[in-house]
């Protein structure tokens, strides 16, 4: 309030300047160094009569320098105001009609506009203003009374592109195509009351589009409100509704049509950190999130830090409104799910300090590709203490898992196995005898894994992968897996035994298991393996003996192999076998090759297996085509088969370069029973 000797002071010079004498002046002016009004203070006030000032129109003509509204407040200006009359007209009637410019921000163009009402009584003034900011377009009403104010600002609506002028610090403004927005504002104090102040803005038919694609959106509506209370510390409560259209952000889409994402906050903002007291956001029973966080404002790149309190996911609308668009960059997508996961306690990203993580009766299931499943997932995990979890029935690839329970430690950044877990599969037993993935702040999931296979039935297994008949059973162990960056890698070898024998497999990297275009390496070698198992396993026809071998440098996409170098022979020492008719005929057509002559004899017909002394076969594959090699070189030809005794038959390989799909397609068509054609 302007103090009361200069109220007199004021009054005396309107009086004399709206007398005779004033009105013979030609022109003057009144310069005031600084204005002060309680807390706000005026620099460089001129209040003068410059009939040129607005064109043709007389008038009086006020213009501030700048002003502040405390002593440590920022400074704003500068402000123009013309009131249209003398001076006597200007006091009689508060400047009604006049028109005013102001400078907020130095990097924002000017507010301006006109005082269409400005009225007093002995109790209140009223002004009513209208303007625009750039083309922003609003209008407003100062009402004063009892040393109490309030002020209210409507924003008519209009184009979103009337927000031009905040690009330069929004620049994903320049994104918008479409749109249309409205809002209104109000701030009261005085009197003794605390300040307050509210805003809601609205944003409607909105689309946007980035310039990498990356961040889309497409009829867009969308809603914020928020309050201002200084009695409270100045918190701040927003709400917000995004309602309506289409919403990409990266790997994240949503249509919002049919039901609406509701969010609060209740903030905190300090010179020094922004403090998000709480925050909810919530879609019905889909989705339901509660927390907090804090900004501090002296690191630079800010880094916000956040914590969690609550979450409730239920599914299959979870899934399909808000996991699978970000699922599907690790082909997750088409899942069919169920059931309902929920978190409370504190959760910090990359650490679980304390709470409980609910599973019930959670469904997974890749429908979609037929890669895994698991039914009726439900437990209990709490940061403090062992929980247990189980499950009616799970499935990797066509391979069924039976029912199970297991006892899980969750920690602060990881999940473990507290004891050793043992699953029903194929007739035999997974034991996992160590299981522990950690989270890692910034990294990738630590994934570790050391299990055994034991007495898996081979038959069972080949049926449920569509391979050939196997026989026998498969135990073996695995020594350790580490998983990170969407590639498992296998520490040591796997040991299985299978056929009678011993298979290693080593250096095995796999790479995209669940993606696409799935890549394999690896080593394996097979020691001692029973050549009768295994020939009569593809009907290749009876060999006996025992079987070495190796495949190097295996690569594998999409689960075929494009290269290897691999060989697979009897020992040294195996001293004589027996092998049947049928099989040597399978052999014999591998590269073109034939058996001798006699053995289409008269004599042979007699004879349904024969002695052998050595075998080898060996293959180089590069570019689709299967390199042959074999025990040695007898000219053009290789010796894959040495017989021995009477009658002696050899088998040799003259096409030395094999088609490998017509390969493939021939062994394939062995295991079926039918003529082998190979190399014709």
């Amino acid at each position: 309030m302007i103090p009361f000797r200069s109220r007199i002071a004021v009054s005396l010079l309107a009086v004399s300047l709206s007398t005779p004498l004033a009105a013979a002046w030609p022109e003057w002016s009144l310069e005031i160094e600084r204005l002060s009004v309680g807390e706000t203070n005026l620099e460089r006030v001129r209040v003068s009569e410059d009939p040129s000032a607005r064109g043709k129109d007389k008038g009086i003509v006020i213009h501030v320098a700048s002003l502040n509204l405390g002593t440590d407040a920022a400074a704003y200006g500068p402000l123009s105001l013309f009131c249209p009359g003398d001076l006597a007209r200007v006091v009689e009637t508060w400047c009604r009609g006049g028109s005013w410019e102001f400078v907020l921000l130095e990097e924002w163009p000017e507010l301006s506009g006109t005082l269409a009402e400005a009225r007093s009584d002995d109790t209140e003034i009223v002004v009513d203003m209208r303007g625009t900011l750039d083309t922003l377009a609003w209008t407003a009403r100062l009402e004063t009374a009892a040393g109490a104010f309030s002020l209210a600002v409507d924003i008519p609506e209009q184009p979103v592109t009337a927000l031009a002028f905040l690009q330069p610090r929004l620049p994903p403004l320049g994104w918008v195509s479409v749109g249309r927005l409205s809002g209104s504002a109000e701030i009261s104090g005085g009197a003794g009351e605390a300040l307050e102040a509210s805003a809601e803005v609205e944003f409607s038919s909105l689309d946007f589009d980035s310039p990498d694609g990356l961040y889309a959106g497409l009829a867009v509506g969308a809603s914020v409100s928020g309050r201002l209370e200084t009695a409270s510390d100045g918190v701040i409560t927003l709400e917000g509704k995004l309602a309506t259209g289409e919403l990409l952000l990266q790997d994240f889409y949503r249509d919002f049509s049919g039901r609406a994402l509701e969010l609060s906050a209740r903030i905190a903002a300090g010179q020094e950190v922004i403090d998000v007291q709480h925050v909810t956001v919530g879609d019905g029973d889909a989705l339901h999130l509660a927390g907090q966080a804090r900004l501090p404002l002296g690191q630079k790149p800010l880094e916000p830090e956040l914590l969690l309190r609550e979450l409730r996911l239920e599914f299959p609308e979870a899934y399909s409104r808000y996991l699978e668009s970000v699922a599907a960059v690790f082909t997750l997508d088409g899942l069919d799910t169920g059931g309902v996961v929920s978190w409370s306690g504190d959760w910090a990203p990359g650490t679980a300090r304390s709470g409980v993580l609910r599973l019930d009766g959670l469904t997974l299931v890749d429908g979609k590709r037929g890669r895994f499943a698991i039914h009726n997932l439900n437990g209990t995990l709490g940061t403090d203490g062992a929980s247990q979890v189980t499950w009616e029935a799970a499935s990797f690839e066509k391979l069924h898992l039976g029912a199970g329970t297991a006892a899980i430690g969750l920690a602060q950044e990881s999940v473990s196995l507290l004891e050793p877990l043992s699953i029903d599969v194929l007739g035999g037993t997974l034991s996992l005898e160590e299981l522990a993935v950690g989270f890692p702040r910034g990294g990738e999931p630590d994934i570790q894994l050391e299990a055994e296979i034991t007495d898996v039935d081979m038959q069972q297994m080949s049926a449920a992968l569509g391979w050939p008949e196997f026989t026998g059973t498969l135990s073996g162990s695995i020594p350790g897996i580490n998983w990170a960056q969407g590639v498992i890698e296998i520490e040591g070898a796997l040991d299985f035994e299978v056929f009678g024998g011993q298979v290693l497999l080593s250096d095995l990297r796999v790479e995209r298991p669940f993606g696409v275009l799935p890549s394999l390496a690896a080593n394996i070698t097979a020691g001692a393996l029973d050549l009768e198992q295994l020939t009569r396993t593809f009907e290749f026809g009876r060999i006996a003996g025992r079987l070495d071998g190796y495949v190097r440098d295996l690569r594998m996409l999409d689960w075929r192999p494009v290269h290897f170098d691999a060989w697979f022979g009897t020992p040294q020492d195996s001293g004589r076998n027996d092998i049947s008719r049928q099989a040597v005929q399978h052999l014999a057509t591998i590269g073109g090759g034939s058996p001798t002559a006699l053995l289409t004899g008269p004599v042979l017909r007699l004879f349904n297996d024969f002695s052998y002394r050595r075998l080898g076969v060996g293959c180089r594959l590069e570019d689709n085509v299967c390199h042959i090699r074999g025990i040695e070189e007898q000219g053009d030809a290789v010796l894959l088969l040495e017989g021995a005794g009477i009658p002696k038959i050899s088998i040799l390989a003259y096409n030395r370069a094999v088609d490998w799909p017509q390969l493939v397609a021939e062994l394939t068509a062995v295991s079926s029973g039918e003529e082998v054609r190979i190399g014709e």
